[in-house]
């Protein structure tokens, strides 16, 4: 698999599908007050010619929050005249604490966004299926299949922002160091190897780190369920009721990451700092906010040289690209069902899609490939990734909250050397399978009563 060369947009598809990186933007910051505000406006009285009112939660960057008011919401209500769109920006922190509000007062959103691990959405009661809908056809049609994120084989929310993780290197450091720049890893073994010859040092200093990984309990959490699906292996059971992840694969896979961690940081050696953006680091897994890193950086004529990869155990194994879903829902208790979906399918366009990228947001449109070619073509790598997505598993049980007794925590002292990698896994297993069964027993125990 060749990796890229930036700048150049004049490419076939099967080029691209090494190739490219692409621009991410943060969002926005709302404050809570406004939000509940908003709920509590809804309790309002309305006049008997009142219109009927859909109210749409969403956690979208402002420019895409604009465009819905501007361009979504008057062609909806152009084609319902007796609609009203009320639409709420909000962020994670802010949703949160307005859905208690809005569910007490009885006024709950119609639509509203929704993160990737949604299974206490589901059930405490905020989401309800949409499978009836997405029989019905339309716009998601044109979702790929592998963006979709089901709970128990039934779909809660529609994707319209993935995160997903791939492999990026630095071209001119592979070249340096004597490896094929056009050829990037294709197994494990291969990415120890890169990382061992683009690693630099110079005295007691580590100059140039050939491999980085992510940092924190999450980031730790994150990587090895990269890597152990990358080994065909197994965080949770189907029926999410049982932590597979301590057997053999499971521990070939903490002991590859803790070679990795020995290349990286050598005992002795300190770091002379930099990250993937200055090229103090020379691979690594990331979403496109390793190519935002760069263009905003110092030094953006870095793009011309990037290269990207899907990362694989082996050629024989297929690629994992590891990603996060969010999306929109429809609530139970939404008086406007249809009306909520057919607003949704107003997000799944071609124009949407469109939008969504200009934006920096990687929308799961599967029939828009030509467009991203030549409209982003740093995005192609991510875009084309899809194909190999593997959504985060759905858990009952965080993998990194609470984080002094994690999972993320047991990976970082097992890479580090504090504890062999099978006990890291044995005592991550036990406390989340713990917490597990107690989670299960809680919400049975609500939806029995």
């Amino acid at each position: 698999m060749e990796g890229s060369l930036y700048g150049r947009r004049k490419r076939n598809i099967n080029q691209f599908r090494r190739r490219g990186l692409t621009l991410a933007l943060r969002r926005p910051k709302v404050c809570t007050l406004v939000a509940v505000c908003s709920v509590l406006l809804a309790l309002l009285p309305t006049p008997a010619h009142a219109k009927t009112e859909l109210h749409v939660w969403l956690i979208f960057p402002q420019d895409i929050i604009d465009w819905v008011q501007k361009r979504l919401v008057p062609e909806f209500q152009q084609r319902h005249p007796d609609v009203e769109v009320v639409i709420t920006p909000h962020t994670w922190t802010s949703i949160i604490e307005a859905y208690p509000v809005a569910s007490a007062a009885g006024v709950p959103p119609d639509i509203t966004t929704v993160g990737g691990n949604y299974i206490a959405s589901v059930m405490d009661g905020r989401l309800q299926p949409l499978e009836r809908f997405i029989e019905q056809g339309g716009e998601v049609e044109a979702i790929h299949p592998a963006a979709w994120n089901p709970f128990l084989g039934v779909r809660y929310h529609v994707p319209l922002n993935l995160d997903i993780r791939i492999g990026a290197y630095h071209k001119e450091v592979f070249w340096e160091a004597g490896l094929d720049a056009n050829t990037p890893p294709q197994s494990w073994e291969e990415i120890e190897e890169a990382a061992k010859r683009t690693t630099r040092t110079s005295g007691d200093n580590l100059v140039r780190r050939g491999w980085q990984s992510a940092t924190g309990v999450i980031g730790a959490a994150q990587e090895f369920g990269h890597f152990l699906f990358q080994n065909e292996g197994e965080i949770i059971s189907e029926d999410l009721r049982t932590f597979l992840y301590n057997d053999e694969k499971g521990i070939e896979t903490l002991e590859f990451m803790k070679r990795m961690y020995e290349i990286y940081q050598p005992p002795g050696m300190r770091f002379a700092g930099g990250s993937f953006a200055t090229q103090n680091v020379a691979m690594q897994l990331g979403s496109y906010d390793l190519y935002r890193s760069i263009l905003l950086g110092s030094n953006p004529d870095l793009l011309d040289q990037l290269g990207a990869f899907f990362p694989r155990r082996s050629p024989e194994t297929r690629p994992v690209a590891l990603n996060f879903v969010n999306g929109l829902g429809i609530h139970p208790q939404s008086k406007h069902p249809e009306l909520a979906w057919e607003f949704i399918n107003l997000f799944v366009t071609e124009e949407a899609a469109m939008v969504f990228l200009n934006a920096g947001i990687l929308h799961p449109r599967a029939d828009i490939a030509d467009w991203v070619m030549e409209a982003h073509p740093g995005i192609m790598p991510w875009y084309l990734a899809i194909e190999y997505a593997r959504p985060w598993p759905l858990e009952p049980a965080s993998a990194w909250n609470p984080p002094e007794d994690s999972l993320g925590e047991r990976v970082m002292q097992a890479i580090t050397g504090q504890i062999p990698p099978q006990a890291a896994l044995q005592e991550a297993i036990r406390v989340q399978q713990a917490r597990l069964v107690e989670r299960w027993a809680l919400w049975e125990g609500r939806t029995s009563q």
